[in-house]
């Protein structure tokens, strides 16, 4: 089964690529004519990072370069499990190969091939999805594609993969409740208006209340507003700390029988990683100091040495950790701050009410930032314990004796292959009766 966006653009889109061709057109004739008859200084000025198009910019901040073959079609087969979750480095191959395919100048058509994938999780479709519009708005790229052979990944696809986003009209599955991908930027709030990160961490817990509604439960009054500040909290990291004001989020339920529902969230931003917003820290910070600190112990222990760990992996790690803040520039104490650690208090408050005996397998969810992918299942937890310093801090080191000072378990933290330019959440997780009235009975 097969799908194209052949034949399905606007006529004022067409119209406009028209209009386009002819105005380069005559700019090339005019540079023809123009050779040779006066030498001209052309005065470039260099384009910041953050004011490149998304596509440019995930080029210049992985090293991809342009596709220089003359095809005018390219191939992009997805693998078996195009996850973030599972397999991290194989989606961030077919991202890049979307990015270089893209700006390879004469690429006119990518022809997706998702015919043998078992597993497509939201977050890597989604993040494909949002490379690929911006492909398709400009240089201009037009898509086709394979769905899968699966019945079940080819609804997935269907209800909230590119073909449903480019418009193309197909029939939609039942039994989603989706939250269509959105891609916002930073918009301040007034008194009289709130900001953009706010309205969309508000819609976010309201689209999960609808879920848990579909099953008679809702989200008390201080859950809808612990939820709502972790959001936001986490979208307010996408602008101030990433480089780049934009950010993407989406998200779908569906419902795979009366029992329960699968339920996927993902929120990602392209822009500084975690580790290089980090790496701004004044040099006499508390914060740079305990890193650098931590960096020459692990140096010390050799655990650099040993494959698999990085430096800046433990700069990401050390991201997560209460209190830690680019901001927080104080030299002699935390300073106050605790907008290190929303990301994962978001992730453990979909672990609690996203457990389910009859999924068979626990709530899973990732980040991915730079060269670093961090794992969580419920088996290793952010807990509160005191510092050398004798303050108390929440903590998640991902290894027994939850110690920053000792390497992380390897299949929980690791070093990949290939970066993400910028920082990716995916969450996947249930949506079960029984374990919802067991939350009910114990709040």
């Amino acid at each position: 089964m097969k799908w194209s966006d052949h034949g399905n653009r606007n006529p004022k889109d067409r119209a406009r690529e028209r209009r386009l061709h002819k105005e380069r057109e005559r700019r090339r004739v005019k540079r023809l004519h123009s050779r040779g008859r006066r030498k001209r200084v052309e005065v470039v000025r260099p384009v910041k990072p953050e004011d490149m198009e998304v596509l440019d910019y995930y080029a210049y901040k992985t090293g991809i370069k342009p596709f220089s073959s003359t095809a005018p079609e390219r191939d992009i087969f997805f693998p078996k499990n195009f996850s973030f979750i599972e397999e991290p480095d194989d989606a961030l191959v077919v991202l890049n190969d979307l990015v270089k395919f893209s700006l390879g100048g004469h690429t006119r058509r990518i022809s997706i091939h998702q015919e043998k994938c078992v597993l497509i999780d939201h977050c890597a479709e989604a993040a494909a999805t949002a490379l690929a519009i911006q492909a398709h708005g400009w240089p201009r790229v037009r898509f086709m594609g394979t769905f899968p052979e699966s019945a079940e990944q080819r609804d997935i696809v269907l209800a909230t993969g590119l073909p449903s986003r480019l418009g193309i009209r197909l029939s939609e599955p039942d039994g989603f409740l989706k939250f269509p991908l959105k891609h916002a930027r930073r918009v301040r709030g007034t008194a009289e208006r709130s900001s953009e990160k706010e309205v969309q961490a508000t819609k976010i817990t309201q689209y999960v209340d609808e879920c848990l509604d579909g099953y008679g439960w809702e989200l008390t009054d201080d859950a809808k507003g612990y939820l709502t500040s972790l959001v936001g909290e986490v979208l307010d990291n996408a602008e101030e700390h990433s480089q780049r004001p934009d950010w993407w989020m989406a998200g779908y339920l569906r419902q795979k029988s009366k029992t329960y529902g699968d339920c996927h969230i993902t929120i990602f931003n392209f822009g500084q990683t975690l580790a290089e917003s980090l790496q701004e820290l004044p040099p006499d910070s508390m914060l740079r100091n305990d890193i650098e600190e931590l960096v020459e112990l692990h140096k010390k222990k050799k655990y650099f040495s040993l494959g698999g760990w990085t430096e800046e992996n433990l700069w990401t790690l050390y991201a997560l950790q209460a209190g830690v803040s680019r901001f927080n520039t104080g030299r002699d104490n935390l300073g106050g701050f605790a907008r290190g650690y929303g990301t994962v208090k978001m992730i453990q408050f979909f672990q609690e009410i996203g457990k389910s005996d009859i999924a068979g397998e626990p709530p899973k969810m990732c980040i991915v930032s730079g060269r670093t992918h961090i794992l969580f299942d419920g088996k290793y937890e952010m807990r509160s314990q005191k510092t050398r310093r004798g303050e108390d801090a929440e903590i998640i080191a991902f290894n027994k004796k939850n110690d920053l000072r000792e390497k992380p378990d390897d299949k929980y933290v690791r070093h990949l292959r290939h970066p993400f330019p910028g920082t990716l959440i995916s969450l996947r997780f249930y949506f079960d009766p029984e374990n919802l009235e067991k939350l009910g009975e114990a709040s």
